[in-house]
């Protein structure tokens, strides 16, 4: 996108509100069936926190009750087993689906697959091993 049609969008969106429409809040949406997002958009925890706090749970709550499908966690391999399968069942309770998660330790600072390092091969195969029964969870 060229930086004039960015101005030019910009600006026509910021002027919306003079002409009567409201930004998107889901209170006049209230008692409305279906409202789901087409695309599969997966939010992750922390993103709304400020309006479902700080417990986990609930935070998906709030991401089903705002439309979202899909939920992604980067941390979720990681998690104690407990926090993953209430995970799980709050997806499927919500009928939402997994998105993505980290499935094995990255290395930012050095190459691990490319290395010929056969230890590190088999720590990245392990890892792997182990998410697929993560991603099983909210099958």
């Amino acid at each position: 996108m060229s930086r004039r049609t960015f101005l030019k969008n910009g600006i026509a969106a910021s002027t919306l509100p003079l002409f009567g429409f409201k930004s998107f809040d889901t209170d006049h949406l209230e008692g409305v069936d279906n409202l789901r997002f087409n695309l599969n958009y997966a939010p992750h925890f922390g993103l709304f926190k400020s309006h479902a706090g700080e417990d986990l749970m609930s935070q998906l709550d709030f991401m089903a009750e705002s439309g979202f499908k899909s939920f992604e966690d980067n941390e979720m391999r990681m998690r104690p087993k407990v926090t993953q399968n209430q995970i799980a069942e709050t997806l499927i309770k919500n009928g939402m689906t997994m998105g993505v998660f980290v499935g094995h330790k990255i290395y930012w600072d050095r190459p691990n697959l490319t290395s010929g390092n056969t230890d590190l091969r088999d720590e990245f195969l392990a890892d792997i091993r182990s998410s697929i029964e993560v991603a099983k969870l909210s099958e």
